[in-house]
């Protein structure tokens, strides 16, 4: 992917809109935005919400699993979704 494009990915306003769309009360620290990729956290963060990165396509422990979790801290996230299983506390 060229450098544009992943600067765009995903599109910025997706984010804002969603903002706009509800309640405008809601502290942006209490949303988190979750993504599996560079661009996602990034975007995410642009936006002023909580990154949650997604791993749960991932064999914990690989290799890749790894590599791609400290990707994804190295973009400023600091919470992961491994499996499914941890959502409802991710969320409480």
């Amino acid at each position: 992917a060229s450098m544009a494009a992943e600067r765009n990915r995903p599109e910025p306003s997706v984010t804002d809109e969603a903002l706009a769309t509800g309640d405008s009360s809601p502290i942006k620290g209490d949303i988190l935005f979750f993504g599996d990729t560079l661009s996602d956290i990034r975007a995410a963060l642009r936006a002023g919400v909580t990154p949650v990165g997604v791993l749960t396509a991932l064999p914990q422990g690989s290799g890749f699993y790894q590599q791609r979790k400290q990707a994804l801290a190295g973009a400023g996230c600091e919470k992961f979704l491994d499996t499914l299983e941890e959502l409802p506390a991710l969320l409480s």
